[in-house]
């Protein structure tokens, strides 16, 4: 009998939901929806299916020779069903292919009970492919748990994401409108004239600290960016060790004083110690490390930087009696905006990238990095590894100073030379006039590209100092103008710039500046190397 012909009974209120499934096999449906009107058809029917609860002794009695299909039926209760008369049971949520492969196999089967051709070979192919009909439910049921139990783990990991971004916002809140509350209140009381001689000197010293530590806070955000977009470039030279760490504890001594913490440094006197890296990124690794020791070491405390070979490695251990790190925050100490205290009272400041970027830094270095600490109060103890390029007796004559190193003390003579300053903030265009003035110079300032083309058309200058991102037309412009044209075309230029990120020197030095400068610029370092670059530095 051709499946058109076949008359289904469907039982309760999922009668809908089965007849939507069973439409492609073209049967003949009647739904009912209660028992006892499904009792007076049943023997009109070729199956019946009956939904989970209904029990299925009444209608096994009633007509014995009607299959009933059970679904929506739990885990664990198909034999108890099929006991009590049902031919099969499917569990809940079942696919509707499986659905009509289930009814269109017990058709068959009863098909062939009527016509006397069952023989035991083809039921035990008919009741396998119920079998593997139950087995891919079961399957499917169990894919679903795990697709649920994903978008749980999802959903739980979104929310911790949102939660920490909240607190990084939060953190980085406090960490630029604590050193500007500095900033702007010293200024204004200066500005009053209501500071005295020693509160000035005080004020002056304070406003530069904090100027700092937010040119600090930009850094390591424009770090991170780096890190994340695979843009962060390093410049790899031969480099002794040893003076790169005795520089950085130099440099970190005042702050390990006013601390009052002893900081102590312990290296193969006579030997020198080299590694292929980029200097001032191995400065700033250890230069960040040495500063987390001293801020979280307690007073009268000492931080141990500790150089030592081994083999064909270098190991810098930088070590602090401090508070130290509880066991289970370690593994998350180099993850990026992750600090152990989040709360607002804290009692440490810090982004929590600086550990992050050491981290990525090293690893660039072809190194490792790790963090020991036996929990609150025992200290800390981080150990830098790197791969160690060679090692020799050290020279008895002391290196030479670096030739670039920017002091205040240094003076350098820029009596006359003419620069062309062009910046279209007005604050920084002064500052930049008075200092350069300091040194000697003689300064015409331009507000923008338009006013630095008709100054050069009018006069000859000896330098052209440019900012970048200016309105109407940049310094890339600017600066493309003026050696592509007849106004001193060969004239030195340099590009002093908020755009810090590698791909912006490259830019600055593929439009024809000499040298990229980024803002904040220290004044020593920039009247240093305005000097070198003209062959006036001393």
């Amino acid at each position: 009998m051709p499946h058109s012909q076949r008359r289904v009974l469907l039982i309760g209120g999922s009668a809908g939901r089965v007849a939507t499934a069973l439409s492609p096999l073209q049967l003949r449906l009647t739904a009912v929806l209660s028992g006892h009107e499904a009792l007076a058809s049943l023997s009109q029917h070729d199956l019946a299916i009956l939904p989970y609860p209904e029990r299925v002794e009444p209608f096994h009695a009633h007509a014995a020779h009607i299959p009933v299909l059970v679904i929506d039926a739990p885990a664990g209760i198909s034999a108890r069903l099929m006991a009590e008369g049902a031919v099969d049971a499917l569990p809940p949520g079942i696919d509707g292919e499986i659905l009509r492969a289930k009814v269109t196999a017990l058709l068959r089967l009863k098909a062939t009970y009527e016509s006397g051709r069952f023989e035991a070979n083809e039921r035990a192919a008919l009741l396998a492919q119920s079998s593997e009909a139950v087995r891919r439910a079961e399957a499917l049921q169990q894919e679903a748990e795990k697709a649920q139990a994903r978008a749980e783990a999802a959903r739980r990991d979104a929310e911790h994401a949102t939660r920490l971004k909240d607190q990084f916002l939060a953190t980085l809140s406090h960490e630029m409108r604590t050193p500007l509350t500095s900033i702007l209140g010293w200024a204004r009381l200066l500005r009053l004239g209501q500071a005295s001689a020693e509160p000035s000197g005080r004020a002056l010293e304070t406003i530069e600290r904090n100027a700092q530590l937010q040119a600090t806070l930009v850094a390591d955000l424009l770090d991170v960016q780096r890190m994340t977009s695979g843009k962060m470039s390093l410049s790899f030279v031969d480099v002794e060790m040893g003076s790169t760490i005795e520089a950085a504890v130099h440099g970190l001594q005042r702050s390990a004083d006013d601390a009052e913490v002893s900081l102590r440094l312990l290296r193969p006197p006579d030997e020198e110690l080299r590694v292929f890296g980029d200097p001032e990124r191995l400065h700033q690794i250890i230069s960040s490390l040495i500063g987390n020791a001293i801020k979280f070491s307690s007073r009268g405390t000492e931080v141990k930087v500790q150089l030592l070979p081994t083999g064909t490695e270098l190991l810098l251990t930088i070590g602090d009696e401090g508070r130290g790190i509880d066991p289970g925050f370690l593994p998350h100490a180099f993850e990026p905006f992750r600090q152990e205290e989040m709360q607002l009272s804290r009692e440490k400041g810090g982004l929590g990238l600086g550990l992050s970027i050491v981290r990525h830094l090293v690893e660039q270095h072809g190194g490792t990095v790790n963090a020991e600490s036996d929990g609150a109060g025992q200290g800390a103890r981080f150990t830098v590894s790197l791969p160690l390029r060679s090692r020799r007796a050290k020279p008895s004559a002391p290196p030479p100073p670096v030739a670039d190193e920017p002091r205040l003390r240094q003076r350098h003579d820029l009596q006359g030379i003419r620069i062309l300053v062009v910046e279209d903030d007005v604050d920084t265009q002064y500052l930049l006039t008075a200092l350069l003035e300091q040194f000697g110079a003689r300064v015409t300032p331009a507000g923008s590209v338009a006013q630095a083309m008709t100054a050069l058309e009018a006069a000859v200058f000896d330098l052209v100092l440019s900012d970048i991102s200016m309105p109407g037309e940049d310094g890339y412009s600017f600066i493309r103008r003026v050696r592509q044209g007849n106004c001193q075309p060969l004239i030195p230029a340099v590009a002093l710039t908020a755009n810090a990120r590698s791909e912006d020197k490259t830019l600055a030095f593929a439009a024809g500046f000499q040298l990229h400068i980024a803002k904040p610029v220290d004044p020593a370092d920039l009247v240093h190397k305005v000097a070198v670059l003209l062959g006036h530095g001393h």
